[in-house]
């Protein structure tokens, strides 16, 4: 079969949801950037970005957290290259047109961006591996017990039958010679239970 007439797999309406709330939650950093900046004279439009990214990266992972970066970045271009406060056409190249101040905090918010998200996106993914591990061990936990109840159930009807029959079982392990016997056999036989059976 080849690839073309495979189904295309469409993205998971929670995979898109994670996409809007990037875009959700860097416009609303920018707001609050914004605010803070009118209503408290602090110019906070970094440390309000970089929280947007890790919201981004921690709910949606690596890829909407490297979006969140890119439109910090644009909104960067927006703040800080002149004509400010606006998105006239500007040189692509913004980094030599901003003011040299300027030019290690984009950097350095860049920088730790980038590590931020990704060691929040591979804690996330962690999380979710342990998380998976869990559910498997407990189902493998309760498939256990099921096991054990019906071997006990089977065990309490084979010592049942053989005591109804009046016929015992027994087995040898040739490997450490020893011997086993069933409660009926010790029965048929007269001996303690408690007593080891020997050839």
């Amino acid at each position: 079969m080849s690839k073309r007439n495979l189904p295309q797999k469409r993205p998971k309406p929670l995979t898109l949801f994670y996409w809007a709330m990037t875009i959700l939650s860097v416009a609303t950093a920018i707001t609050a950037a914004e605010l803070i900046t009118r209503l408290l004279h602090a110019e906070a439009i970094a440390s309000v970005l970089l929280c947007a990214v890790i919201v981004c990266a921690w709910l949606g992972g690596f890829g909407p957290a490297c979006l969140a970066i890119a439109l910090a970045l644009l909104a960067f271009h927006y703040y800080l290259l002149s004509p400010i406060n606006s998105f006239t056409w500007k040189n692509p190249l913004f980094l030599f047109d901003v003011g040299v101040a300027e030019v290690p905090r984009l950097v350095l918010f860049s920088i730790t961006s980038f590590i931020v998200a990704s060691v929040i996106s591979a804690q996330r993914k962690t999380t979710e591996a342990l998380r998976r591990s869990g559910g498997e061990l407990k189902a493998a936990i309760e498939a256990q017990r099921r096991t054990e109840t019906e071997l006990l159930h089977s065990e309490m009807y084979l010592t049942e039958a053989q005591r109804l029959s009046r016929t015992g079982s027994f087995g040898w392990n040739i490997s450490t010679g020893e011997i086993f016997w069933s409660d009926e056999t010790f029965r048929i036989f007269g001996c303690d239970p408690a007593a080891k059976p020997t050839l």
